[in-house]
């Protein structure tokens, strides 16, 4: 008879999540990195599906600062023009969260941390609660290269568009005075590092990679073990190594 033992079970943190959809989403952007994270009117994916949205656009952007995480989703490649060229709202939003100042630091002593572990606390204080986190998905990277985010940073984006994202960033330079380029590389996903409000700045290529940046993000916001069970629950086979995460502060404790 042989036994086994379970892998000890990490504190529960509570992270709220905002996915924002635009017209000519692809829908599996959308629904990959929602898995992992485990009345109004309809939003038409590029597939012809249409997704049923929780709030409006406006509702969502008066109340960015209760979000911890905003995933932005890809499109194909003319409904991308059209949100950049049209201007659409989500690019406010987006421009908005990513100057958000840090969620309230987590006390010791609050009622919703009594029941964590020491461990548990220091882990929250670096990227639970006190890091917001704006991952972009596919295409998505095109809109925070848009609005400025991803100036002087590494990002990645689906294999197909990465000369579109070059594209972008060279006229944001260019056009709107933004410092410097975005290094844009071919990666799963790249996570650049935290911006000066401390917002984590991650982009993935396509599909299955937003996956791949998903599990990511759950393994910031909880821990290895947690990463690793959710992709098995997934049946993913998670490729955190074809990653690129620059820096070390996402390894230092707070």
């Amino acid at each position: 008879m042989t036994t086994t033992t379970a892998p000890p079970r990490s504190p529960k943190i509570s992270v709220s999540v905002l996915l924002i959809l635009f017209p000519n989403f692809n829908i599996l952007d959308f629904a990959g990195p929602l898995e992992p994270a485990a009345s109004s009117d309809l939003t038409a994916a590029s597939e012809g599906a249409s997704i049923k949205r929780h709030i409006p656009l406006p509702e969502a952007s008066k109340d960015l600062g209760q979000y911890d995480i905003l995933v932005v989703p890809g499109a194909p490649h003319e409904a991308c023009k059209n949100v950049i060229a049209n201007k659409d709202p989500i690019l406010d939003i987006i421009r908005k969260f990513s100057a958000l100042p840090p969620p309230p630091p987590l006390s010791s002593s609050s009622s919703s941390s009594s029941s964590l572990s020491e461990e548990g606390r220091r882990r929250r204080r670096r990227s639970g609660v006190g890091e917001r986190v704006l991952l972009s998905i596919c295409t998505g990277s095109l809109f925070l290269c848009e609005v400025g985010v991803l100036s002087g940073r590494k990002a990645t984006s689906h294999h197909l568009a990465l000369d579109y994202l070059r594209e972008v960033s060279g006229s944001g330079v260019r056009e709107k005075g933004f410092e410097a380029t975005t290094d844009v590389v071919e990666a799963r996903f790249v996570d650049s590092g935290l911006n000066e409000a401390g917002i984590r700045i991650i982009t993935a290529g396509g599909i299955s990679s937003g996956l791949d940046a998903s599990i990511y993000v759950v393994e910031l916001k909880s821990s290895l073990v947690v990463a690793q069970t959710v992709a098995g629950l997934l049946e993913h086979c998670w490729r955190k190594g074809e990653g690129v995460i620059v820096g070390s502060d996402d390894a230092q404790e707070a």
